[in-house]
């Protein structure tokens, strides 16, 4: 729960440590360490996901913008689903919210 309030981990991590826990005994931090179970929040790494998921979703994103608020949860899974829910989902939130329009040019 610690770890959770830190955002160490999301809520996915935090299941598949308790899960590996219980099965195997040891602490969180040392399964977090061993199987890669840390939160990404690297923003030019996730930039890069941010990009491809609208790049497959060009129609999503377009009803989205127009005004499809609940999209964002869609757009936010499917960026979710790229990092095996690694990802801090706020931080994808936020890039999808402010992500240029590819279609408008600068």
């Amino acid at each position: 729960q610690l770890l959770i309030q830190q955002q160490a981990i999301s809520h996915a991590i935090a299941k598949q440590v308790w899960e590996l826990m219980l099965r195997e005994g040891g602490s969180p931090a040392e399964h977090m360490t061993r199987h890669g179970l840390h939160t990404v929040r690297d923003t030019a790494a996730l930039q890069k996901i941010v990009a491809e998921v609208v790049a497959q979703y060009p129609e999503e994103v377009a009803r989205y913008r127009a005004g499809k608020v609940a999209l964002l949860g869609f757009l936010v899974g499917k960026a979710m689903k790229a990092t095996a829910g690694k990802a801090d989902p706020r931080i994808l939130s936020d890039l999808l919210t402010n992500k240029p329009d590819p279609s408008e040019n600068s």
